[in-house]
């Protein structure tokens, strides 16, 4: 079976950000081969990895790459599959329509009448959202979500039969499933200034207005003063929607910034802290969440956050809370607990992407 794989950045997949390239590479050896076509506005190589090609279409935007693509024949390919219901799928259902192809369209945050999303950018998401729900998603052969959220939002919202939507959530980083040892963990809290005698509280990802940071240091600085605590914040805090000072004298906090942390270091962040709280108004899997559990590491979940239930209803580790009083009971719960009596920490997914995109030509 030849896949033909539509996506697009600038140069992410090269530079195998979050372990990206490495999943095509294993997504690859299911299949007689796949070929990625990248629409991109970075001038890069073709890329041969055996199984597995990369095929970089180049243009000053992603309309010129878009229009470019449209004249690629790709009519030995069985399925085409898409980064996600927008751009990509309109040029994924061209191929569909021009070769016979069946398309197969994946999903991986919320979007389909997403008002939060919808507001950042009012004339452009809104033409999205129109474009995946009227136009590219009701033509696909078979959908793939990471959420089942979202997969009822396409039932609700669009009227897809539920029978061709798979929940498949992105896969781990294998560092995930490597033994760290204490040393190494030492190691880390000594590199950061992690205090022992302190309760620590991580968060880790982009810090951008979705994440809800100013809630999160809202929180903790009420549990300061029941608690001698730690907050500590993963990820590239150079790039951010949030004026950090301002925050912490607010809350009288002084957090600790890790930077951005490559993957082996990450999975050392989740063994370092006592628990991981999220505020985030969606999420698309909520990987943190699962990276968080897979290290059994204690997951603290805001109950307005979209998209997670999958996650925190299917582990002993994960908890919700519905407001900042109840956030500070659940923390001192957590804090009490004994791990050793919790059982599951984090469910494997019931179908992977790949059977998902087998499941398109049955």
């Amino acid at each position: 079976m030849k896949v033909l794989f539509i996506s697009y950045g600038r140069g992410g997949l090269y530079e195998n950000k979050a372990g990206v390239l490495d999943r095509h590479k294993t997504y690859a050896k299911h299949f007689d081969s796949i070929e990625i076509i990248y629409l991109t506005k970075k001038k890069l190589e073709y890329k041969d990895f055996g199984r597995l090609k990369i095929t970089p279409i180049y243009g000053k935007s992603y309309l010129i790459c878009l229009i470019k693509a449209l004249f690629r024949d790709y009519r030995t390919f069985q399925i085409v599959t898409t980064q996600d219901p927008f751009l990509t799928a309109i040029l994924g259902l061209f191929y569909k329509m021009k070769f016979g192809i069946k398309l197969h369209i994946q999903n991986h945050s919320n979007f389909i009448d997403n008002k939060f999303w919808i507001k950042e950018n009012v004339f452009i998401n809104s033409t999205l959202n129109f474009i995946a729900k009227k136009i590219t998603i009701p033509q696909a052969h078979r959908l793939r979500v990471v959420n089942s959220y979202e997969k009822q939002m396409y039932i609700d919202k669009i009227g897809i039969n539920e029978f061709l939507i798979d929940v498949a959530p992105i896969s781990l980083n294998p560092v995930f499933f490597k033994k760290i040892t204490k040393k190494e963990i030492l190691n880390f809290q000594t590199k950061h200034k992690l205090n022992k005698n302190c309760f620590k509280i991580g968060w880790a990802g982009r810090f951008v207005r979705l994440k809800r940071l100013d809630y999160l240091f809202e929180l903790s600085g009420l549990l300061a003063k029941k608690l001698d605590i730690q907050l500590i914040l993963a990820g590239d805090y150079t790039v951010s929607d949030y004026n950090f000072k301002d925050l912490e004298k607010a809350n009288n906090l002084n957090p600790i910034y890790t930077g951005l942390l490559s993957p082996g270091e990450l999975a050392k962040f989740f063994k370092s802290i006592d628990v991981f709280v999220l505020t985030s108004e969606y999420e698309g899997y909520g990987m943190v969440l699962a990276e968080s559990l897979k290290s059994h590491t204690p997951v603290l979940n805001s109950d307005k956050s979209k998209g997670t239930d999958d996650i925190i209803d299917n582990s002993d580790y994960a908890f919700k809370f519905s407001s900042s009083n109840d956030f500070v009971k659940k923390i001192l719960e957590i804090k009490n607990l004994n791990k050793k009596l919790f059982k599951n920490s984090l469910k494997p997914p019931k179908i992977s992407s790949v059977e998902s995109i087998k499941k398109t030509i049955e």
